[in-house]
This record gives C-alpha cells, structure tokens and sequence, in this order.
C-alpha cells in the first residue's frame, strides 16, 4: 500500500514582501508545485503566481505524490510568519482524507481527519458524535465545531 497521497496546500493572508523569497524556498523544499506535475517550480514561475494573486485570491500549490501528505516545511514557515493555510491531503485506499489548517490566532494547527475521499467536505463518525455526547455536548455546539474547520484562509495579500 502506497503512503503517498494528493496534496494540495492554500494560503492566503497578508504576506511580507521582504519574506516572498523564503515562502518560495518554503513552497520548493516541501515538495509543491503549481499544476500538479510534482516538479519543483522555478522561482520566478512561484514569484509571478504571487503577483498574480495578489489581492485576488488564494495561493494553490499542489502535489500528487507527497509521503502522508507531508508538507512540514511550509507548515512551519506559515506558522512562524503569521500566514494562515489550509492542507487537505486526499483519501486513498482506506484511508479518508483529512484538512489541516491553521490562522492566526491559534495555538497550533488543527486537523480533521473525517472528510470525504477528496478532503472537500467535513464528516463526522458515530464515535465521534457518542463521545461528543459523553461529554454532554449539545447538537448546536457539535455543529459550531463543526462550522469551525478549516475557516477560509481570504485572499493572499502582499505587504511592504
């Protein structure tokens, strides 16, 4: 069985120019491109993309076969640098997919395991709904838990 899955990161948020080189070393180091072909991209072609989304949307780099989805070194450089992100990392085999993500603000990066095969919709087990309830938490607060994964990162937006 393979333990190498899609991948595909999203970040967004306010982006220091005077960092742009070492989010591109960041993005390049943790193994991601632009279109899915599992190349390094160059850095001019990381450097245009930015200019690209600039204030329109978020930053998508991707990739087909990463080992368990791991992109630690983006991971990091995001949190250190106050860029919040989004990972979802497809399903395969037995496996479902999961989000990670992280914001400004948290403590750390959170993940949800139960998605879809694609890791584009939000599912919860029955075992995590039972010991939802052994706590004695309301449907209400389940679903604002719920409504709380993987809040959209907003647009990527350079900064001087």
């Amino acid at each position: 069985m393979s333990d190498r899955f899609m991948t595909e990161v999203e970040i967004g948020g306010k982006i220091p120019r005077s960092i742009i080189p070492d989010l591109i070393g960041a993005i390049q180091a943790a193994g991601l491109d632009l279109d899915w072909n599992d190349g390094e991209p160059s850095e001019e072609a990381l450097r245009q993309k930015l200019e690209e989304c600039n204030g329109k949307e978020t930053l998508s780099v991707n990739a087909t076969e990463l080992s368990g989805g791991n992109v630690d070194p983006l991971d990091q450089f995001c949190v250190a640098n106050n860029i919040p992100f989004m990972k979802r990392v497809e399903g395969k085999y037995d496996y479902n997919g999961e989000i990670f993500w992280w914001q400004p603000g948290m403590r750390r990066a959170e993940v949800w395991e139960d998605t879809d095969k694609e890791a584009t919709r939000v599912m919860i087990s029955l075992a995590a709904l039972k010991k939802l309830r052994r706590s004695r938490k309301t449907l209400d607060q389940v679903i604002q838990k719920l409504e709380k994964v993987a809040l959209p990162t907003g647009p990527l937006r350079i900064v001087k």
